[in-house]
């Protein structure tokens, strides 16, 4: 978007003005005797201005009269993955996997300034065999992380290096043609939190052709980043309230426990094909890092909350509808309940922002393709998005306090697309048609 759009005439830019520029080169090679690699490079510049539409984005001379937002990103990555299958033993592979980032971000909130600086790299070595017969497979492999992150907010420093050397193994045993299972476990040393741990398990039964139900559950360990991952806070006047500046903002890792199931039926009707699909999952957290907004209507507050202080959970069921009405007109429905709540300081509360309920419907027809593999494409999606909780606002002058929570509203897009041929395609779309 590169014009100031104000329909509502409150004096703020309805949407932010943005510029997205993406290059990206991939080089694949496969040999004859079992070597294969691919390498690529990919680089990304994004700015975003968002604020009042009288607002100077002029960098000599920072606007201060009104308030205004700017967020510059340049992101390099390169990968390279490596992979050899054994001539004589086609079930034995060795494979090299290498990803690396160099990330940079300069913005400012109004008067508030977060820069952030990360340079990653990441290495996996896997091996791949069978034990007596391809019914008992076993891969092994090492791993390898650094991460170098340097953030600036305000006059506050957080900087920190993590270097996480790790080892994973997974065994799958096809018990028959109806059942598989999976098992895994990887163990990492972390430079600053010493050993994680991390199982896992899935399971798939084929009840029947056109039925299949799975199940897995497994535990995972995360190094929150909350200043990255919460930097629309800035936009606002709460101040950031976190423990310490050491390490990774004086907090630790996040730790979950999360188990589901999966039961997928296929079907015919009236020769076209259709499936319906239902699954639960939670989430339970042993630790957590907290986002709390209620605590304070001027400050977000981050601590740790483990078991022994409370509770933290999250559980999710949805179910998907979809099926091909006529030839080359699909239709997709879904349905989805999100039960996430969490011990704040103020009590046991669903997550703010998050609607409970939402639902989602997708229309889509494409004609027949010509001899150039040329067609028109039309698609239509409404979401229906249920009431969300607003954060605490009571201790605000009245003017600014908010209702607990927000309207149910809809927001559909529509978009046509003319393809040319294999190499070429034109796209014509539209977003928030109902201009909610």
């Amino acid at each position: 978007m590169f014009t100031k759009n104000d329909v509502n005439e409150d004096g703020f830019m309805d949407m932010p003005l943005n510029q997205t520029f993406i290059g990206m080169n991939r080089w694949k090679y496969v040999g004859v005797k079992g070597l294969m690699s691919q390498f690529g490079v990919k680089h990304i510049n994004i700015v975003n201005l968002g604020g009042q539409t009288a607002h100077n984005f002029d960098q000599e001379n920072r606007d201060t009269l009104t308030w205004g937002t700017e967020m510059i990103t340049q992101r390099t990555e390169a990968f390279g993955k490596i992979g050899y299958v054994f001539p004589e033993r086609k079930y034995n592979s060795v494979g090299l996997q290498l990803f690396g980032v160099n990330h940079v971000q300069r913005s400012y909130y109004g008067l508030r300034q977060y820069n952030g600086d990360e340079k990653s790299f990441y290495s996996n070595f896997i091996y791949q065999t069978i034990l007596g017969n391809t019914n008992h497979k076993l891969k092994l492999g090492l791993s390898y992380l650094y991460d170098d992150v340097k953030e600036n907010l305000d006059t506050s420093r957080f900087d920190r290096i993590e270097q996480v050397p790790g080892a994973f193994a997974e065994y799958t045993l096809i018990l028959n043609e109806k059942m598989t299972l999976v098992t895994g476990f990887r163990a990492d040393y972390h430079n600053l939190y010493k050993w994680i741990y991390s199982p896992r398990l899935h399971f798939r039964y084929g009840i029947a052709e056109k039925t299949v139900l799975r199940a897995s559950g497994g535990m995972g360990t995360r190094i929150a980043s909350i200043i990255a991952e919460n930097s629309g806070y800035l936009a606002s006047s709460r101040r950031f309230v976190y423990p310490g500046t050491n390490n990774a903002y004086g907090l630790e890792p996040e730790v979950a426990v999360n188990a589901g199931l999966t039961l997928s039926q296929g079907f015919k009707l009236n020769y076209r094909e259709g499936s319906i699909v239902i699954d639960f999952f939670r989430t339970e957290f042993l630790d957590q890092v907290v986002v709390d907004l209620d605590k304070s209507s001027q400050e977000v507050n981050f601590y740790n909350l483990s078991t022994s202080m409370g509770q933290s959970f999250a559980n999710s069921f949805q179910i998907e509808f979809s099926y091909e009405i006529v030839k080359r007109f699909d239709v997709k429905m879904a349905y989805r309940y999100y039960d996430v709540k969490t011990d704040f300081s103020k009590g046991l509360l669903r997550k703010s922002l998050l609607a409970k309920d939402r639902g989602f419907v997708n229309l889509a027809y494409e004609t027949r393709k010509n001899k150039k593999m040329g067609n028109w494409k039309f698609d239509a999606t409404t979401q229906l998005i249920g009431p969300q909780r607003l954060p605490y606002t009571a201790s605000n002058p009245l003017q600014y306090q908010l209702r607990e929570y927000t309207p149910f509203y809809v927001l559909q897009s529509a978009q046509i697309t003319r393809v040319f041929s294999k190499m070429f395609e034109l796209y014509l779309g539209g977003e928030n048609l109902t201009n909610y």
